[in-house]
């Protein structure tokens, strides 16, 4: 379970998700304003 937070690359891989996630948030709340 560890393993995942001492392993930089599991880490980075996830890192461009977590960017599309908050981008997504973004525009659903541009679109709900709307």
């Amino acid at each position: 379970m560890g393993t995942e937070f001492s392993n930089p690359n599991a880490f980075n891989h996830n890192q461009p998700k977590l960017k599309q996630k908050k981008q997504e948030a973004k525009q659903a709340r541009n679109t709900s304003i709307r």
